[in-house]
């Protein structure tokens, strides 16, 4: 029997971390109705990267497999350096797809929505330019971000309408989940 082919089991632990030790749960957590994630393929060679976002159809709306129809109206730039934490926003007349372009960030949804099934949901979720993807947020999903990382985040956001301030909701960011939600979770 070689040392690959030892079982190991709970009695082999020293008593003493027996009551500290916790497990990893990789279990699918709910997910608010209506938020879509969407993989954005990225082609590596040796001078660099292309990765291609988003098409628009001939009649301007966004080409996606995950995401619901989407007409493109405004494409917004955004930067949080490190320690922010922007939470949370509301739109009754946007939704949104964001992409990270450098860095990550700990995200909020928090479905605020009545009619919903998944009222009073949140989730929490991290984004990251090392795994490309589209994330999207449906109007009444409250959303926010944190960056808890060395680097400033740079994100791009697609929203579905132009900006108007008087659609720009807001809660404070300990709301609900208060602030420990904001900051890294050991796993």
């Amino acid at each position: 029997m070689t040392e690959a082919d030892h079982q190991l089991s709970i009695e082999d632990i020293s008593p003493e971390f027996i009551e500290a030790l916790t497990w990893e749960s990789y279990e699918k957590k709910p997910q608010i109705d209506g938020i879509k994630r969407e993989k954005v393929k990225c082609h590596l060679a040796e001078d660099g990267s292309f990765s291609e976002l988003v098409r628009l159809t001939k009649d301007g709306l966004l080409e996606l497999e995950e995401i619901p129809p989407f007409r493109l109206r405004q494409i917004n730039y955004s930067e949080a350096i490190k320690g922010t934490t922007k939470a949370w926003h509301l739109h009754f007349e946007q939704d949104e797809i964001w992409y990270i372009a450098q860095g990550r960030l700990i995200v909020g949804l928090m479905d605020l929505r009545e009619d919903s099934p998944t009222k009073g949901l949140v989730m929490r979720l991290i984004l990251s330019a090392n795994q490309p993807e589209l994330l999207y947020i449906p109007r009444g999903v409250a959303h926010g971000l944190a960056n808890r990382s060395e680097e400033t985040v740079k994100m791009f956001y697609l929203v579905n309408n132009q900006y108007d301030g008087s659609d720009e909701g807001r809660l404070p960011s300990g709301t609900v989940v208060g602030q420990d939600f904001w900051e890294i979770q050991k796993g």
